[in-house]
């Protein structure tokens, strides 16, 4: 074998070995626990917003009618609580998986799954199967 057949042997092999980085990722006893902390905060953080938009609405109504005597401000608040939520729920389901690198919870990334809770509620990337918050 000469040179340029050498070259492109490592070259064809150096590109296999890169499909395979999750497999030697698994096998190092690497510690994903810094990524699971971002996670966890971004999760709980939208989760907080998903759950107190509502109750914060309807006291941010309350307060208007009865007490502020002005609507365009809860309003307001309203609308600005709904866009951080939307922008949480899109940065929470960007998170990539620590191992694959992948989206950890991409909705519509298996083959014919159309269920709305997944995603969000995801306990197992579904590319490389790493269970959520598992460490390495």
């Amino acid at each position: 074998m000469d040179r340029s057949e050498r070259e492109l042997v490592e070259k064809d092999s150096a590109k296999i070995s890169r499909h395979d980085d999750w497999q030697a990722a698994a096998n190092d006893g690497v510690d994903y626990h810094y990524q699971w902390q971002v996670y966890a905060l971004r999760w709980y953080t939208t989760l907080f917003l998903l759950l107190g938009w509502v109750p914060i609405s309807v006291w941010l109504f309350y307060r208007s009618r009865n007490g502020w005597h002005q609507p365009l401000v809860a309003l307001g608040i309203i609308l600005m609580w709904l866009a951080t939520m939307l922008a949480m729920v899109w940065w929470t389901g960007e998170f990539r998986c620590p191992r694959c690198r992948r989206r950890y919870g991409a909705l519509g990334n298996r083959k014919g799954d159309t269920n709305f809770t997944r995603g969000f509620f995801d306990r197992v990337c579904a590319n490389c199967k790493l269970r959520k918050f598992e460490r390495g």
